[in-house]
């Protein structure tokens, strides 16, 4: 059926002159070209349906997708257990013995993790958190420059301070830092390269400031505290969409 169809489109007249000006003398214009593509398409329509156009694998020696995703990620687990088997032996050569002054049972720790374990934030009761955390993970993006970062937030009615020291403690930090509304105090820091660094640096700018709050020396009691920050945030804020309270009607009395 092939060969008859590939007789009756050679035996077709082809116009050498068809196309625009640019395309007239150019070799993938000529009849033999012209045959072999309409023999392809040909061919293509009888042996693919329509419909197979329109599916997610079009071809189907290939895989989809989600199939491919797959595939990659098998692939590299596979990768690291094969370096877990064959690189990872190798690094007992650089082993090094344990220091002198380590006696006993005590057992050795490594110079960056006694770095990592002194930069930790101390815990926190759980059911009353004083100091709260948080940090922003990006899919598919390890690199990514804001990956390490923390924010604190303290809420200020727990840190039990004076009216003088909680004014005092607004001009330190400013509106950008301060949440007027909910009374909170929130610090960012991004400035290391791990997560336990930036929460300690937080944590030692809050003892820094709450030692300079709590000194009576000078209150600035005559300085009024800044509200350009919250009064914008508060214009531009996004209308809430509950109903009025004061619109709801009011329920009639039995009896009446």
């Amino acid at each position: 059926m092939s060969m008859r169809l590939w007789k009756s489109l050679a035996l077709r007249p082809v116009r050498l002159g068809a196309g625009p000006v640019g395309q007239r003398f150019s070799t993938s214009n000529g009849p033999q070209w012209s045959r072999k593509k309409r023999y392809q398409t040909a061919i293509r329509e009888l042996e693919e349906p329509a419909w197979l156009d329109e599916m997610p694998g079009k071809h189907l020696g290939e895989l989809t997708r989600p199939g491919q995703m797959l595939w990659l990620n098998v692939r590299e687990v596979e990768k690291y257990i094969h370096k877990l088997k064959t690189e990872v032996p190798q690094l007992a050569v650089h082993a090094r013995p344990a220091p002198a002054s380590v006696t006993g049972s005590e057992a050795y720790v490594a110079p960056r993790v006694r770095e990592r374990t002194a930069l930790a934030v101390p815990t926190v009761d759980p059911a009353n958190p004083v100091l709260r955390f948080r940090s922003a993970n990006y899919a598919l993006e390890t690199n990514h420059s804001r990956q390490q970062g923390m924010i604190l937030t303290v809420s200020l009615p727990q840190l039990q301070l004076t009216d003088p020291q909680h004014h005092k403690l607004k001009l330190l930090v400013g509106v950008e830092a301060y949440r007027f509304e909910s009374e909170e105090l929130v610090l960012g820091c991004n400035d290391f390269s791990t997560r336990a660094e930036n929460k300690s640096h937080l944590v030692q700018i809050l003892r820094n400031l709450l030692q300079e709050v709590r000194e009576n020396s000078d209150m600035f009691t005559d300085v009024p505290a800044p509200s350009v920050g919250y009064l914008r945030r508060k214009k531009f804020a996004m209308k809430s969409l509950r109903f009025p309270a004061e619109w709801v009607r009011p329920k009639a009395t039995p009896g009446v």
